[in-house]
């Protein structure tokens, strides 16, 4: 009997907590009301989570029916869940109907995944979307497939940007070939302008000698002229061609040396030079012009400088003769000064030559033109004085070459000042020189007497003009000249006399050069 307590007890402590019957047996419909209560309350925080993916997801049978649809599918369609569920899939969206029933198809026979299939598709609202498939096997109770249920994410937006990049790419591409093109076009303009700038330079060296062989003619030809015994008004004439023919020479060498510079072709070479020297020969060229304008001439040195320098002296002179030109050109009264000097920039030794005149000067704002390229101060100044406003761009770029530059400092109606700046490259062991400048004043002043002279001159010349302007002037110095065309002519002269000087003027300096060693053989020989 106690054991049958103990027992009934027993198996009383371990029945549930729920209500019993009077023999001990569970209460069975509240158990399944429990469940039931359960049941519904997992079915609906599983319908919360399968709402809330952020991805479209169906069910479908074989044939199609929607079983069940998420709200993110129901949305990505324009429908509601109401108006999917039951209803043929292939029926409602017949445009990608084949297509999504080969996936199925695919899926439910073979019972394997398919993953990342993109599709497209048309929404009810007729608009176009795009997403990434993934679809698996929709198994019953059995485990026999009944159906596929579809993953798909919305890559609308990606798709959109990866046909931006691919717009974006494409359009690279088509730049790149257009810079391709562009870079072979300018590679063959390039070559073409190689071409061109040999011929140009062809052109230039044989048009400076075609130019300035006749104005050289003219030109002598009124030096001679004018020491003829003429009337006053045909010395003024003389006077008249020669300033025009020495102007028009000018402007030919500056043009040719304007595009010497602009083709890369002006050579340069630096070797040691006096600056007293250079200074001397532009102050011998321009005294003349300074006194006939009744200005003063002033050179000054500063007795600090080295000796010697290392620079083009030819260059170098021909920008100080633009610069006094320049000068002169715009000077009325008053001075034109050349100044040298030494100063330290920038921890290195330079010499200074400054151009200082009286004259008109320049306006601040219009400085920086008068070194631009045919470019003068103004208008009205192109039309009192002349010029093309080559002049100054010319020693700009000249002065670059030598390693220096150009500086101006000016005032209206006070004067300009131009100054070249240039490396005072000098010799290790050199240096400075106590002797003084040469003072202006104590100058030998040149001798412009007539020197006679004694002896037989060989002209070798096939230009009429300047046969006849070397005869008068070499007439006239008191030698006697033999004239002859050609080669065969001279070896001819040669042979029947002899002579104190040989004169060859040939169009190829080499012709010349082999014409002088073969005449210098016979005349050992």
């Amino acid at each position: 009997m106690s054991t049958d307590l103990s027992k009934k007890k027993h198996a009383a402590n371990k029945q549930s907590p729920a209500a019993s019957s009077s023999d001990g047996r569970p209460d069975h419909p509240e158990t399944s009301q429990q469940l039931q209560t359960r049941l519904a309350a997992v079915e609906a925080e599983f319908h919360t989570i399968f709402d809330s993916v952020p991805a479209m997801i169906w069910y479908r049978d074989r044939k199609g029916t929607i079983l069940r649809v998420n709200q993110c599918a129901a949305d990505s369609v324009g429908m509601t869940r109401e108006e999917l569920v039951g209803k043929n899939y292939y029926d409602l969206f017949p445009d990608g109907a084949e297509k999504a029933l080969e996936k199925d198809l695919q899926v439910i026979l073979s019972g394997s995944p398919l993953y990342n299939q993109p599709r497209k598709y048309v929404t009810a609202d007729n608009r176009t979307r795009w997403v990434l498939a993934n679809r698996i096997p929709y198994c019953d109770k059995t485990g026999a497939v009944a159906g596929v249920i579809v993953f798909a994410q919305d890559i609308t937006e990606l798709k959109a940007a990866e046909l931006d990049l691919r717009h974006a790419n494409q359009q690279i591409e088509n730049a790149n070939k257009q810079l391709r093109a562009a870079a072979e076009r300018a590679r063959v303009l390039a070559e073409e302008a190689t071409v061109a700038n040999r011929a140009k330079s062809r052109f230039l060296a044989h048009m400076s000698h075609e130019l300035r062989t006749p104005m050289n003619s003219i030109i002598g030809f009124t030096e001679v002229l004018q020491e003829e015994p003429l009337t006053d008004e045909q010395q003024h004439y003389i006077q008249t061609i020669h300033r025009s023919a020495n102007s028009l020479l000018t402007l030919i060498n500056d043009i040719l040396d304007f595009s010497k510079i602009e083709a890369g072709k002006l050579h340069i070479e630096i070797i040691s030079c006096r600056h007293s020297d250079i200074v001397q020969e532009v102050r011998d060229l321009m005294e003349h012009t300074v006194r006939e304008k009744g200005l003063e001439f002033v050179v000054e040195a500063d007795p600090a400088l080295p000796d010697t320098f290392y620079t083009d002296p030819m260059r170098l002179r021909q920008c100080l003769l633009n610069l006094v030109s320049n000068a002169l050109k715009f000077t009325e009264t008053g001075h034109v000064a050349i100044r040298v000097y030494p100063e330290s920039r920038a921890g290195q030794d330079r010499i200074r030559f400054d151009v200082e005149d009286t004259g008109v000067g320049i306006e601040p704002k219009k400085q920086k033109l008068v070194f631009d390229s045919f470019t003068q101060a103004d208008a009205s100044t192109c039309r009192k004085y002349g010029g093309t406003g080559l002049g100054l761009a010319i020693t700009q770029r000249l002065i670059g070459l030598l390693g220096g530059h150009i500086e101006l400092q000016s005032e209206p109606g006070k004067g300009s000042t131009f100054s070249l700046i240039l490396p005072l490259f000098v010799e290790a062991n050199q240096a400075s020189t106590d002797n003084p400048p040469r003072d202006s004043e104590s100058e030998v002043e040149a001798d412009d007497r007539h020197i006679g002279c004694i002896g037989n001159v060989l002209l070798i010349e096939n230009k009429t003009p300047s046969q006849i302007q070397v005869n008068l002037l070499l007439r006239r110095a008191g030698l006697h000249v033999q004239i002859v065309n050609t080669e065969a002519e001279a070896f001819a002269q040669f042979a029947e006399q002899s002579f104190h000087l040989v004169l060859i003027n040939l169009q190829s300096t080499d012709e010349a050069k082999k014409l002088s060693a073969r005449l210098r053989n016979l005349d050992e020989d």
